[in-house]
């Protein structure tokens, strides 16, 4: 596997003749690297992926608006990416005895945006799971309590496969798996966050695009376009 370096240097190189497919990301999160990734990626398995970035958080607003520029692009394969760290501050913000629901509204909304892309758009829709997060408060009791974060993150993540498997049009991009991969020191760096709002290290971005693309292409058959989005800024796998 190439490390971000190369990957990039590939989006130096001669696209044409590939196939090409349309590629819309969005997210809660910074996602210009895991773009730049993912296309670099999409060259060594001869894609060539036109991606398309909303502005930073506009998850809702491209979504739920039928007029939005996402619809305009017309994507074949909507890519959406919510981040375990954006979770946490809406965990963080809640009283305690809401604490218990947070799996269950998440999933409320997830459902929505399921709907509302499948009302406007055709596209198949790749979902990012959710990486772990150390439970400072609970500990080694967390899986015993229903209102600590890594229970309601784990139930979403549960959940998350029921959502694909009623819906043909739904695939999840394993980022659990992959962090259970590399390890949560070498999934996150607190740093790069800090000053990028980028949830996954550079140094495991082409392991994430590299799940991404094996997705895009065991669709590639069936498809003809790609939309990625990122539920956390301007992004991510594996089925």
């Amino acid at each position: 596997m190439k490390d971000f370096s190369q990957l990039r240097k590939n989006l130096k190189k001669d696209f044409s003749g590939f196939k090409s497919l349309k590629v819309a990301l969005l997210g809660d999160t910074s996602t210009q690297f895991l773009s730049q990734a993912i296309r670099g990626e999409g060259f060594d398995a001869a894609l060539d992926l036109k991606i398309w970035e909303a502005d930073f958080n506009q998850i809702e607003m491209q979504v739920f608006n039928s007029d939005s520029e996402m619809y305009a692009f017309q994507p074949d394969i909507i890519v959406l990416f919510l981040s375990s760290h954006k979770l946490l501050n809406k965990y963080n913000k809640l009283k305690v005895e809401q604490q218990s629901s947070l799996a269950t509204r998440e999933i409320e909304n997830i459902e929505a945006i399921v709907a509302n892309i499948s009302s406007n758009s055709t596209a198949k829709i790749i979902y990012y799971n959710y990486n772990e997060i150390d439970d400072a408060v609970f500990g080694s009791f967390a899986t015993k309590t229903e209102t600590s974060f890594l229970y309601q993150l784990r139930k979403l993540n549960f959940e998350l496969m029921h959502i694909a498997n009623r819906n043909t049009n739904f695939y999840i991009c394993d980022l659990a798996s992959i962090q259970n991969q590399v390890g949560k020191a070498n999934f996150f760096h607190t740093s790069v966050y800090i000053s990028t709002e980028m949830v996954v290290s550079l140094n495991v971005l082409p392991l994430v695009a590299q799940k991404t693309v094996d997705i895009l292409k065991v669709l590639n058959g069936k498809l003809k376009k790609c939309v990625i989005l990122d539920l956390d800024n301007t992004v991510w796998g594996g089925i």
